[in-house]
């Protein structure tokens, strides 16, 4: 939002800003309160490839740490697709990524994908456990229509078939006569629905409609300001709860296209690195020749001097400029898309910061901090070092590329 708001002429501005936006999120709010609550388990857009099946190699249930293949069967029209995804889904969150597709794709067989996957060494085993195929292109994900789950929960483990006529079992017997051992019974544990975290009172259905009431009725600019921010803060954070679609980020797709890269860049030497991340050998097997790895080296030393902990450029957190860029090739994550939605909120009203990272956004820059995310992501943008003049015009300027 530009800071264009004047603290005396421009309240009226600000005013009618906050009225209209009001009006807007009063009437989504007002439909919610209307209807039941909507199903997360939302309809795939026609264009999201459908599952069609899902199942695991070996068969559960997988201790902790234990390696398995998660294979995923798609219909014919999506075979070869690059945007399926197998996760793990622990009590109806969203998948976790424990079969990373960029390190860990078995590639295609068919139309069925198969993922190389780790059980979580922090995974609770008592927990309802799911394995989620899917597609995570924009619009698409875990909890449509078209996505398959196959449970993997403890609970889940089949019950051995006793053949009439087969072997005799016969009790240990101790000392004392024999023990016996009560069998379990199994519990069905309903799949809950996926929420982001529990609702607080504060921000409860009940407490919003008094919020909204409260901030249709006040005339002080201060209290609609108060009363807003709480309104839209609950909104933000626990829309799942509420029926309004919110869908947090699988890397490597929270990634965000941005206009162009680092705006504030110190070093212009544009360097070809023989050692590190920038390095012409850690960068051709991406970059494929010679040619272009030497390129991205230079692109690389541009925009982080091939340092292996490369600062994060917070700009949008003290200016406002639209840059939120990580790691050696500078991934500016400000730009939101319908892959990774509310992963930086801009800041309401005009004072710093700028912008307020979320979870999204945190998980998103830990992802890029990773030299190899990093690098295969700029291998994307650049269009495989053929175009580095979208996102990198400045380094391209500097480096006389």
């Amino acid at each position: 939002m530009a800071k264009f708001l004047k603290k005396e002429s421009g309240e009226i501005t600000l005013f009618a800003l906050i009225s209209m936006t009001v009006m807007v999120l009063g009437i989504a709010l007002l439909n919610k309160i209307s209807q039941e609550p909507q199903d997360l388990r939302s309809q795939a857009a026609s264009s999201c490839i459908a599952v069609t099946g899902i199942d695991t190699n070996p068969q559960p249930p997988f201790a902790k740490g234990a390696n398995f293949d998660c294979n995923v069967t798609v219909e014919e029209s999506g075979a070869n697709s690059s945007s399926i995804a197998c996760g793990l889904s622990v009590n109806g969150s969203w998948p976790q990524n424990i079969c990373p597709s960029d390190t860990n794709f078995g590639g295609w067989s068919g139309s069925t994908a198969t993922f190389h996957c780790t059980m979580p060494n922090d995974v609770d085993t008592n927990a309802t456990l799911k394995m989620i195929g899917f597609d995570f292109s924009s619009g698409c994900g875990a909890f449509t229509d078209k996505a398959k789950s196959k449970d993997i929960s403890q609970a889940t483990t089949p019950t051995p078939t006793i053949t009439p006529g087969g072997p005799t079992l016969t009790p240990t017997i101790t000392p004392g006569g024999p023990t016996l051992t009560p069998s379990p019974t199994a519990t069905l544990t309903p799949t809950p629905t996926p929420t982001e975290t529990p609702v607080p009172p504060e921000c409860s259905m009940d407490n919003l409609k008094k919020l909204f009431d409260q901030l249709l009725a006040s005339k002080d600019i201060n209290e609609i300001k108060e009363l807003f921010s709480k309104l839209f803060d609950c909104i933000w954070t626990y829309g799942n709860s509420f029926g309004i679609k919110t869908k947090p980020c699988l890397p490597p797709n929270c990634d965000f296209d941005p206009s162009k890269t680092d705006n504030i860049v110190q070093n212009r030497k544009c360097l070809v690195h023989d050692t590190g991340p920038c390095a012409v050998k850690n960068l051709i097997g991406t970059f494929q020749t010679q040619e272009a790895a030497e390129i991205a080296s230079k692109i690389c030393d541009h925009e982080s001097r091939g340092l292996v902990n490369v600062d994060t450029n917070k700009a949008c957190l003290t200016t406002d400029k639209h840059e939120y860029s990580v790691g050696n090739f500078q991934i500016n994550i400000w730009n939101d898309t319908d892959n990774c939605p509310k992963n930086m909120q801009p800041a309401f009203f005009p004072k710093d910061p700028y912008c307020v990272p979320n979870k999204n956004a945190n998980d998103c820059e830990a992802y890029y901090k990773v030299p190899q995310n990093n690098i295969k992501r700029a291998y994307e943008l650049s269009k495989g070092g053929t175009d580095w003049s979208t996102h990198w015009g400045q380094a391209v300027i500097d480096c006389k590329l």
